[in-house]
């Protein structure tokens, strides 16, 4: 998986493959049963996994500008909160 992404009340996973599968569970159900060592909760509506993560850049605030790589159905880039940005940090360092 590349990521999990909440859109309109959906949940959906994107994979390896460029398959996207609609699935019954919420992200908070996802997040408590993935791996945290592969996958990290950037915000309300993305779990990612460091494989789809570019790079990433200090923004306005503490917060974090994430540069995905380029899919359709995917924004261009995440933001981390301030509160989450030293996580994510050291989540990607592993």
């Amino acid at each position: 998986m590349l990521c999990l992404y909440s859109e309109e009340k959906e949940t959906f996973v994107l994979t390896h493959d460029n398959k996207t599968y609609l699935i019954d569970l919420s992200l908070d159900k996802l997040a408590e049963q993935l791996p945290a060592s592969l996958f990290f909760r950037a915000n309300r509506k993305f779990i990612v996994a460091a494989t789809i993560v570019n790079s990433m850049q200090a923004d306005t605030y503490g917060k974090l500008l994430v540069h995905l790589k380029a899919h359709p159905k995917l924004p261009p880039n995440l933001t981390i909160s301030r509160d989450k940005a030293p996580a994510f940090r050291q989540w990607l360092k592993r």
